[in-house]
């Protein structure tokens, strides 16, 4: 699933407006006791007493409570809003009830339907993004609405933190919510890849690729040059898009489920996108390029064409990353779920039961996770359908964005079925900004 999947958690666990609704009636169960004492002239009963001291302990609990659960829908919403591209704003309080009151249904519908029009919020939004865009020399079509990146960052804290009844959307006006389709976790930002939005043109991320070294010299003799040098991780805008088909009696309902629906295909999609490039982008000039296909980083080779996994071969990763300086606290293990479940079958010894993909998700004790954004198809001479593994600390790499998200309105390409074509896009770019950081294995067999 996508970074998104965190939406999933909030249907079993009370959101922070849940809890201040609770806490509220608890107070005023505590002011209806004192005021019926009040009105009666004498003091609690043991009942009374037990009920206040009762009520009293529970507001604590949820005081307790409501910080931890606004502490994780804060840290949610800025992992949400960097996978959509969106940064983080503070906002008055005024700005915050009139940005919750954007719908992107109704804007899409602006450019649909002849009784709807681009207005209010929406329209302030559309201008916003529309400035974004200038910033770094690209403009809006007449046929598009935009949505500025602060505003895409919204879109995905509204899904997580009002995410309440079937399905974890709201359900209006008598329509059932949808089923999600099955979307892959997005790792790289979940595991700390840089985020940085607002970007306005090209800009370089420089690193240190060789440093300053003294040595030891007798009294009269000429020291050793030993100059830092760098290289720069070069970052310009690539055009990520695609487009999907929506039928317009869908677009004109106003449930609150088909606004969910709406943001959601973006937001996830657009998210995958990301984690897939990161992971596994190829060294072409129309999409960035990946952990496994950057130059860069370092390759521990099995064979002329690929050859199985083994405990050997894990230990020299390790050692290779930790030879280059370059292993960390946080460094982590991931691979496809196809490795995983050959590593969990390669036994370390024949009497331990302890299996190279252990029980508690290590591998030889750093931790590992699984994506299908690592591919099980790669070729390396006569092998085929291999597989990779990484170990790094992801932190290391680095998304970047420009503007916000434009999303194009095609009302006539499907009109005979019924069906308006939806074309978003967002420029963003990614890069291994420290390549020592990581070391992979490419030509895994996978039978």
């Amino acid at each position: 699933m996508s970074e998104f999947s965190h939406i999933n958690q909030f249907k079993t666990m009370k959101t922070s407006k849940q809890l201040r609704e609770e806490r509220a009636s608890k107070y005023e169960a505590l002011e209806n006791l004192s005021n019926t004492a009040k009105a009666e002239k004498r003091n609690f009963t043991e009942d009374e007493v037990t009920q206040f001291e009762t009520l009293e302990t529970e507001i604590r609990d949820l005081d307790k409570n409501l910080k931890a659960v606004e502490a994780q829908e804060k840290a949610q919403a800025i992992t949400a809003a960097r996978a959509a591209g969106g940064a983080v704003r503070d906002f008055s309080e005024k700005d915050e009830k009139n940005l919750e009151k954007y719908s992107l249904r109704k804007a899409l519908l602006s450019l649909t339907d002849r009784n709807s029009r681009l207005d209010g919020v929406e329209l302030e939004m559309h201008q916003e993004a529309e400035k974004e865009m200038r910033q770094f020399g690209k403009s809006s079509s007449g046929s598009s609405i935009a949505v500025p990146s602060y505003m895409m960052g919204r879109l995905a804290k509204r899904d997580i933190s009002t995410s309440v009844g079937n399905g974890g959307y709201t359900i209006e006006d008598g329509v059932e919510s949808y089923v999600e389709a099955l979307r892959e976790r997005s790792l790289l930002l979940s595991n700390g890849a840089q985020f940085l939005g607002g970007m306005v043109g090209n800009f370089d991320v420089p690193r240190e690729n060789a440093v300053y070294t003294p040595g030891f010299k007798t009294e009269n003799a000429a020291a050793d040059e030993s100059n830092p040098t760098y290289a720069r991780a070069a970052f310009t805008p690539k055009r990520l898009t695609g487009f999907m088909d929506v039928s317009k009696q869908l677009l004109v309902q106003s449930a609150v489920a088909i606004e969910s629906y709406l943001r959601n295909q973006i937001l996830s999609g657009h998210a995958e996108a990301l984690d897939r490039v990161g992971f596994a982008g190829a060294s072409g000039s129309d999409e960035p390029v990946g952990i496994l296909n950057d130059a860069s980083v370092g390759v521990v080779a099995i064979g002329t064409d690929g050859g199985a996994i083994t405990r050997a071969l894990i230990l020299q990763m390790i050692q290779a990353l930790e030879e280059a300086k370059g292993m960390t606290d946080a460094a982590k293990f991931i691979g496809s779920p196809i490795l995983k479940k050959l590593m969990k079958a390669i036994a370390l010894d024949s009497g331990s039961g302890e299996f190279l993909w252990g029980k508690d998700n290590t591998i030889e004790g750093v931790m590992g996770e699984v994506t299908t954004h690592v591919p099980k198809n790669l070729t390396k001479g006569t092998g085929t359908d291999l597989t990779a593994l990484i170990l790094g600390d992801y932190s290391n790499t680095m998304f970047a964005q420009w503007g916000g998200t434009e999303i194009t309105v095609d009302p006539y390409t499907q009109a005979i079925n019924g069906l308006i074509r939806f074309v978003p896009c967002q420029y963003v770019d990614f890069h291994v900004i420290q390549p020592g950081r990581f070391q992979v294995i490419k030509d895994i067999t996978t039978s």
